[in-house]
């Protein structure tokens, strides 16, 4: 996923899944891939059937904590949060995606707290580790309405894995919710030069004549990149942006992300 190959990792997975339909880890990372390719109910009933083979392991909590906030089961994301730092207290993505679902129920002091633990420890731990936490700072920022501070970390997201288009088109969601187009433009062409699965899409100058700000309901979006708007908090706006698929094998992708 890391490398902009999703339709590979997922194929790979499946074909993981089919040979260990027991293994909870296999589940939680499938469920972590659909996630971003905002499939988000597949993603859930994959995080769920991870979480009946496996209810204690840290990395099948971490990942369902996520999927169920990108679902807006937000209640249940910062309970099952909760679980997933108990079972996994040292995992910085853990720390991460707990900070996500605190601040998205409006408990932005405990939001601090688990992000700034997470920061700590990913310092010893992966891009992926260290991007989620300065992402999640942005999501606790923009939730306050510090729009400057958001925009900061998630530039600093993207700077940590800079050849993943995810980081660029949070920037551009985060662009469009302030209104600023041309800055959006800017993020999906540069986002577009990374997705190499759609070279075809990339040299369509119709593709970029698209962009639009419309209603949306999604918290993200691939083909319609949606983010809160900065001006009625909570709405969704969206912004037609080339399809992408993403990432490398997925044994790299598991062991980036469950370490």
């Amino acid at each position: 996923m890391f490398k902009n190959k999703y339709a590979a990792a997922t194929a790979q997975l499946q074909d993981l899944i089919r040979a260990h339909p027991q293994d909870a880890r296999d589940h939680a990372t499938y469920a972590l891939v659909l996630n971003y390719e905002t499939k988000q109910k597949p993603a859930l009933d994959e995080a769920q059937k991870a979480q009946k083979l496996a209810p204690n392991d840290g990395f099948v909590l971490t990942v369902l904590t996520r999927v169920e906030d990108w679902n807006s089961d937000l209640q249940s994301a910062a309970r099952d949060g909760a679980s997933a730092i108990k079972a996994a207290p040292s995992s910085a993505l853990a720390r991460a995606f707990y900070g996500e679902a605190l601040a998205d129920v409006g408990r932005y002091s405990d939001a601090q707290t688990q992000l700034k633990k997470g920061g700590d420890l990913a310092k010893n731990g992966s891009a992926y580790d260290r991007a989620e936490v300065e992402r999640n700072w942005a999501n606790l920022y923009r939730d306050q309405k510090n729009y400057t501070q958001a925009l900061d970390h998630l530039k600093l997201a993207a700077g940590a894995q800079p050849s993943w288009v995810e980081r660029l088109l949070e920037l551009a969601r985060f662009s469009i919710g302030r209104q600023d187009l041309t800055g959006a433009t800017q993020y999906l062409q540069r986002a577009a030069t990374l997705s190499p699965d759609d070279a075809s899409r990339r040299n369509d100058p119709s593709t970029w004549r698209s962009l639009k700000v419309e209603p949306r309901t999604r918290k993200s979006s691939r083909t319609l990149v949606t983010m809160r708007s900065p001006t009625t908090f909570g709405s969704r706006v969206s912004v037609r942006a080339p399809a992408t698929r993403a990432n490398s094998s997925a044994s790299c992708l598991r062991r980036s992300v469950s370490s």
